[in-house]
């Protein structure tokens, strides 16, 4: 490969950065978001259709929102210049440090000083770029395989590693993985060092989080009906038949982020998603205080009485990922969104980019925090993003879907929420659609 030359080109795309995005203000509506099923003539709603980019918006500015659609499209670009794997995988070369999106919705690369990377890098240049770039210490490789050797460790031995600290954060814009101590001490600093990992990378801090798996909500007037008590009929039908004892499943259109339950109560619809030739959709796996088991009921609303699916073995479900596959039974699931629909591709998690979550409390848009973060749910250590929201992540938001707004109507998928910060509950986490994807065998479509 000429280096030389990916490097010019690289340079080239940072000095092209311009902003032609042009995004409308538009009237403040009722962005109230919930339960089950949209009616058909619904989805042509224009104050619904406004309200996501009303809310993005209005939480972060037009300029914000202009800037940010310009910086993906670099981001993109910039990707592109590197060279992929056999796997088809981008492989970062040694001066990259990475990239996030500032406050004014502009794209920074982060670069390190190298031996091949120095002489072409000159004082004009610097000038010319200006606040687009900006040198660090520790190269984007160095932070991922750090971040990833604590994840391995971690994973073996949980109950330890997470007695010591809480949360394991590859922060992109301070170049380091910040470790959040319960107690920070020499002494627990040490102890981290010594028995984990004692690398340059590290950056030891305090935690303020309290690690939340988003617990179901339970509305007023839920209804459960003992399964074990019903024949389930494979049949089409609308309603629960109290007088036949019989639960059948529904034939109904279901969309992201509407309410579904299971007998331990109501959480959010992710993302439609399929195994080959069988349809399903994605939701959290966690459940109660442990995690989904095989043969798991799931249905629409705030009841047990209206079946849509079924998780239905040990191979649907990730622990890892906090995720399970619920195979569709009579139902279907749209990629409808309030401003357009969902793609059938993945968004790359970009740091301060900002993101919409759907799910059964409404919409919610936030920033993402840092690139990923270890956390324990339930015993299990997963790689989840962070994201600062504009509103609190509440109960039954867990599985809802999280997005990225795209300047046309076709937006990527960018994962599922799972955790909150109970601490600080404006702070969620999302696992990523890309890794769910790829765990559970399954597909978009």
């Amino acid at each position: 490969m000429n280096t030389n030359l990916t490097k010019s080109k690289f340079i080239a795309i940072l000095l092209s950065f311009t902003m032609i995005f042009n995004l409308a203000m538009m009237s403040t509506v009722s962005a109230e978001y919930d339960n089950v099923i949209f009616p058909e003539d619904y989805f042509q709603n224009e104050d619904f259709l406004a309200d996501v980019q009303n809310y993005l918006v209005e939480a972060f500015g037009v300029e914000f929102m202009q800037n940010q659609n310009e910086s993906l499209k670099i981001h993109d670009e910039i990707m592109a210049t590197f060279p992929q794997n056999r796997a088809g995988e981008t492989v970062h070369p040694d001066f990259f440090g990475g990239v996030y999106i500032n406050d004014a919705g502009i794209l920074v690369t982060l670069l390190v000083e190298t031996d091949t990377f120095t002489d072409s890098f000159n004082a004009r240049t610097f000038s010319e770029l200006g606040s687009l770039f900006r040198f660090v210490e520790f190269s984007y490789n160095e932070l991922v395989a750090d971040m990833e050797y604590i994840q391995r460790i971690a994973a073996a031995d949980v109950q330890r590693v997470f007695s010591i600290a809480n949360v394991f954060s590859l922060d992109i814009i301070q170049n380091r993985v910040v470790i959040y101590l319960h107690e920070y001490t020499p002494e627990q600093i040490e102890l981290f060092r010594s028995t984990v990992l004692d690398s340059p990378t590290l950056h030891f801090v305090e935690s303020t989080f309290t690690v939340e798996p988003i617990p179901d909500f339970i509305p007023e007037d839920f209804i459960f009906y003992d399964e074990e008590d019903y024949e389930l009929i494979p049949q089409e039908s609308e309603f629960y038949n109290e007088d036949e004892n019989i639960i059948s499943p529904l034939n109904v259109q279901l969309n992201s982020g509407n309410s579904i339950s299971t007998s331990s109560g109501t959480r959010s619809l992710g993302f439609r998603a399929r195994r080959g030739s069988v349809n399903g959709f994605v939701t959290a796996a966690h459940s109660g205080g442990s995690f989904f088991t095989s043969n798991t009921r799931v249905y629409a609303g705030n009841t047990t009485t209206q079946l849509v699916g079924l998780i239905q073995s040990a191979t649907d479900i990730s622990h890892i990922r906090d995720a399970a596959f619920v195979t569709l039974s009579g139902a279907s699931v749209t990629n409808w969104l309030p401003s357009g629909s969902l793609g059938t591709f993945v968004a790359t998690p970009v740091v301060g980019n900002a993101v919409v979550s759907l799910s059964r409390s409404g919409i919610n848009v936030g920033r993402i925090n840092s690139l990923g973060s270890n956390i324990n749910i339930h015993g299990v250590t997963i790689l989840a993003v962070p994201v600062t929201f504009s509103r609190t992540v509440q109960q039954g938001d867990s599985g809802g879907l999280v997005y990225t707004e795209s300047a046309g109507s076709t937006h990527p998928v960018s994962g599922m929420i799972v955790a909150r910060n109970e601490a600080n509950p404006n702070i969620g986490w999302y696992v990523r659609a890309d890794l769910i994807l790829n765990t559970l065998g399954l597909t978009l479509h």
